[in-house]
């Protein structure tokens, strides 16, 4: 009961808030994860061709449990205690969700969430985003800024996860530079219909260049510091033949309307 307390009174200070959008997750799953890592000293389970990296402190690592098992996505503080994350990584029925943060690259800072809400146009790919909300504040970590433009493609970018790496390996944080390319109007390739990606961001990557993979999704794409892109997709097997990201300005309102 106080957990569900907790929950109502957080919803409560986001003002105008759509409040209906939180999907409350269920307390005792949420204490069977919470447990679990705690008796078995479980934290989480990389970007290709990554550099690891201590920086980047309000990326973390999101460990999601729902029917089919434990998964693993990243995702960004962008309020006190709200993630920004990508919506295929909880659309499946999340019931719980516990998120890490690496404040000096090594010390492990562990967070139960006590809800999420998906965008309501999702689609998968389009309107690729969900917010996850935190039972408490995260202490120490300020929050990333979000950018209001969509950039231009040619426009240097970073991309930070806790995915898959060129070695197979998953759970360190690393960080890659990618080149914004414009986006396919279509491609069939990867089963993208006309219009899938006119609200995302798009590059390629040679062999050997930097890239998004498996665990990386709902991670940050940054521009000067703020957060302009959520990973979203690409291909399956991280060729670098097209991937993207959901343009946060594209979305905003959305977004600030659960923040305020």
């Amino acid at each position: 009961m106080a957990k569900r307390l907790i929950l109502l009174a957080l919803i409560g200070t986001f003002g105008n808030a759509h409040a209906a959008d939180w999907r409350p997750l269920p307390i005792p799953a949420v204490n069977a994860l919470r447990a679990r890592h705690a008796s078995e000293g479980a934290g989480v389970p990389r970007v290709i061709n990554g550099t690891p990296t201590a920086d980047f402190p309000a990326v973390a690592a999101l460990v999601i449990r729902d029917a089919e098992g434990e998964s693993l996505c990243t995702g960004t503080l962008v309020s006190s205690s709200v993630i920004l994350t990508a919506a295929h990584c909880v659309a499946g029925g999340a019931t719980a969700i516990r998120v890490f943060f690496f404040p000096n690259g090594d010390t492990e800072d562990a967070y139960d969430a006590v809800a999420y809400a998906i965008n309501p146009e999702f689609s998968f790919p389009f309107a690729d985003l969900a917010l996850v909300l935190l039972e408490v504040p995260v202490v120490g970590i300020a929050p990333a800024p979000l950018t209001s433009r969509k950039p231009r493609p040619r426009k240097l970018s970073t991309i930070v996860g806790y995915g898959e790496d060129a070695l197979g390996n998953f759970g360190l944080k690393e960080m890659g530079t990618v080149r914004l390319a414009k986006c396919p109007k279509r491609f069939p390739a990867l089963g993208l219909a006309r219009g899938a990606l006119a609200r995302s961001l798009c590059w390629r990557a040679r062999p050997g260049q930097q890239d998004t993979c498996h665990g990386d999704s709902g991670g940050p794409l940054l521009i000067g510091g703020s957060v302009a892109g959520v990973t979203s997709g690409g291909d399956p097997n991280c060729s670098g033949v097209l991937s993207w990201d959901t343009s946060v300005a594209a979305f905003l309102p959305w977004i600030s309307g659960l923040l305020r």
